[in-house]
């Protein structure tokens, strides 16, 4: 089924919880978290702002004086108490030449309707390593990513976490991004996963009769819409929805 992105117009707003952003490193990697805030709790709070600057390699972020520094304001807060209750879990996974806070706007939005979102730094293949003129043949999105469901099944069982018992670990959904798509796909297949979403990919092959839904563009000059529509009609599963 090809539906329209304005399908439900309600969730096109920020919804009605403000949302908390925390910083933590699984295997070594920064892996970036969003989710459902106390209510309240960021009024006297700054949204956070970080610096691209950090997604380059050294040698070209030096080159950027300080006030010329690139800066991102995300519609979140940093460290903010997580609200109560269990919330479904999504999976970011960024594509080659990204980086885990370039869809920060959709991750916070994500959040605020409910939903705890993670996004792992893949070295393999992101900004600062495509910059450095590496190559995307170190791609270690997979193992982040099982590896980052492992971290979450931990902290929802610690009783000295955050986010003990705050975490709905039977409702998980993978979103991959142009080249990640390839990451959710296979991480989709683990039977922890009941949903997948892929952005902007095409040609990945067919994934796991799961849930799942594909979105392009249609000036995409990569992920053209004729890709996207072919690798939507190659998937097997009979839940399915493609947004262009």
């Amino acid at each position: 089924e090809v539906i329209s992105p304005l399908c439900d117009e309600l969730y096109d707003q920020f919804g009605p919880a403000p949302v908390g952003v925390r910083e933590l490193t699984v295997e070594g990697a920064a892996l970036t978290v969003w989710y459902p805030a106390v209510d309240g709790s960021e009024a006297d709070a700054s949204q956070y702002i970080y610096d691209m600057r950090e997604a380059l390699p050294e040698d070209v972020a030096s080159q950027i004086p300080e006030e010329a520094a690139p800066t991102f304001e995300m519609p979140a807060y940093l460290d903010l108490p997580v609200a109560e209750g269990q919330f479904p879990v999504v999976m970011f996974a960024h594509g080659f030449a990204g980086y885990r806070r370039q869809s920060s706007a959709m991750m916070a939005h994500l959040a605020s309707w409910g939903f705890i979102v993670t996004s792992a730094e893949n070295a393999g293949i992101n900004l600062a390593n495509t910059l450095s003129g590496g190559t995307p043949g170190a791609d270690q999105g997979p193992a982040l990513m099982e590896a980052t469901l492992a971290l979450l099944t931990a902290e929802n069982g610690e009783s000295s976490s955050d986010f003990n018992g705050r975490l709905d670990l039977a409702n998980i959904g993978v979103m991959g991004h142009s080249m990640g798509t390839s990451t959710a796909i296979n991480v989709a297949a683990l039977d922890e996963i009941s949903t997948w979403v892929a952005l902007a990919g095409a040609g990945f092959g067919a994934g796991p009769e799961k849930p799942f839904m594909i979105i392009g563009g249609t000036t995409d000059e990569l992920a053209v819409p004729v890709r996207v529509e072919a690798a939507y009609n190659e998937q097997p599963s009979a839940t399915k929805r493609m947004i262009v």
